[in-house]
């Protein structure tokens, strides 16, 4: 997942690996994913990671926030080139 964000982001959003396990653990108390660990060896074991209906919805508010915000700020950008030139 964090080399995920890394390659998305063109590298210009990093999440390390210790910081990312304590928000999973946080959201999936919250009911918004769920987890189910698969063993992928004698002694080594993967875990997996879903979004549950109530994630989505939940994403979808961060992500209309997010583009209001979005939004909001190139207006801003935009009325100020317009007046400089």
């Amino acid at each position: 997942m964090s080399k995920l964000i890394r390659e998305r982001g063109g590298g210009y959003i990093t999440i390390p690996e210790g910081t990312l396990y304590p928000t999973l653990y946080k959201i999936e108390d919250k009911e918004l994913i769920s987890s189910y660990k698969k063993q992928t060896g004698k002694r080594s074991s993967r875990v997996y990671y879903h979004i549950e209906e109530t994630g989505k919805k939940y994403l979808e508010e961060l992500l209309l926030e997010f583009y209001s915000v979005y939004d909001a700020i190139k207006r801003i950008i935009e009325f100020e080139e317009v007046e400089n030139e």
